[in-house]
């Protein structure tokens, strides 16, 4: 990893990939380590969530990937020190699970056709 940084809410890393070789080879995944079938799930198209009641899955460093259904988007919501954040997915939380220190930066998507493809 060249650099790994935090801007605003959003953590990212970059890799120096100067061979066009591997460029063309490289597939973007994400971890799944908890499936026998499907250790890895293979990121497609991203799609937007607008409604809902849709099902939507996060994989987490700590808590690995769990799913659910949106219960409001574009909500605001404080953490025990009152700090304000806004444009947040609500969940039900006993259906799915609330994130573990160390899961920032981890995917939110939906499955697609199969269970090894998903959607941003």
């Amino acid at each position: 990893m060249v650099v790994s940084d935090k801007i605003d809410r959003y953590d990212f890393g970059l890799i120096n990939i100067t061979d066009s070789t591997y460029l063309k080879s490289m597939t973007t995944f994400i971890k799944n380590t908890d499936s026998k079938s499907h250790p890895e799930l293979i990121m497609g198209d991203g799609i937007e969530v607008t409604s809902y009641g849709s099902h939507a899955c996060k994989s987490g460093w700590r808590s690995h990937v769990t799913c659910g259904y949106i219960k409001g988007l574009g909500t605001i919501t404080t953490d025990s020190k009152g700090r304000a954040f806004k444009d947040h997915i609500y969940y039900n939380k006993s259906a799915f699970q609330i994130s573990c220190a160390g899961d920032s930066g981890g995917s939110v998507y939906s499955y697609l056709q199969d269970l090894k493809t998903v959607g941003l």
